[in-house]
């Protein structure tokens, strides 16, 4: 194997070559990255009109269960305290969405309208 006047082979120049440029390019790479996501977050303004349209198809999620329930005939066979029950609960999740998503904080409205979600679903 030639050897370079530094007494390194040259294929193994060239691989350290190839490398440097290789970890260059992928750090200006990841640097381009960041820099297109900075770009694309959304504003304060647009999150909170983002959680705000969360919270109303939440809203309307459960209107449609509520909906389907009397459709099937479901809550007719429940006595008046579930019935009440299931009503309070239809309101009370409907608040607690609109209450959340009008918050002044829309990163942490978002935080918590997902809990509220992930929550009543068990």
């Amino acid at each position: 194997m030639r050897k370079s006047t530094l007494g390194v082979p040259h294929a193994t120049t060239a691989v350290v070559l190839a490398l440097m440029l290789s970890i260059n390019c992928s750090a200006f790479a990841a640097r381009k990255d960041r820099q297109a996501d900075e770009d694309s977050r959304p504003t304060a303004v647009q999150l909170q009109s983002m959680v705000m349209s969360y919270a109303d198809r939440y809203s309307t999620g459960i209107d449609g269960a509520m909906t389907d329930m009397r459709v099937e005939g479901v809550d007719s066979k429940l006595d008046i305290t579930d019935r009440l029950a299931l009503a309070n609960s239809l309101v009370f999740s409907r608040v607690a969405a609109y209450t959340i998503a009008s918050s002044p904080n829309p990163d942490v409205a978002l935080l918590d309208l997902t809990v509220l979600t992930s929550l009543n679903r068990m």
